[in-house]
């Protein structure tokens, strides 16, 4: 699935430009908006982790991010609210699902906020277990597999 209006980029963690857009991005969307506790937000798995931006083709503007951890795990997909409900969190989670399969792995997990759930389900993921508090949000787990 494509866009032409949206480019997703693999961005690394070291790349200090790259690193301040993903900080911006997950704080207005997860401290400002969501109310997650700042010291939640940025963790250890952010050098190992590959992460993706979805940049406005026309403007280069950033519209959201993602990521991908070596646990096999989609974690901190966001869009901000402006744009929202024009596939932008779609195409960064194929991304996601798109490199898992390209690296052979058999499957990827993640915990959704429940609100979003529908946008995994979409993508194939199945919930598994019961749902559960993270960062005083409701998550559910989320499961994916890979195997043809």
């Amino acid at each position: 699935m494509s866009d032409p209006r949206v480019e997703v980029r693999t961005v690394s963690w070291q790349d200090e430009h790259a690193r301040d857009v993903l900080q911006r991005l997950r704080f207005e969307v997860f401290v400002y908006e969501q109310g997650v506790p700042e010291d939640m937000e940025i963790d250890d798995e952010e050098t190992s982790a590959t992460h993706y931006l979805a940049l406005d083709a026309a403007s280069g503007e950033a519209l959201g991010c993602a990521r991908l951890t070596l646990a096999h795990k989609v974690t901190r997909l966001c869009v901000v609210k402006a744009a929202r409900h024009r596939g932008v969190g779609t195409l960064l989670l194929q991304r996601t699902i798109d490199d898992a399969r390209a690296r052979g792995w058999s499957e990827l997990h993640l915990h959704a906020q429940t609100y979003a759930a529908g946008l995994y389900e979409k993508a194939g993921f199945v919930a598994s277990g019961e749902q559960f508090m993270e960062a005083g949000i409701p998550h559910q787990r989320m499961d994916l597999s890979l195997v043809p």
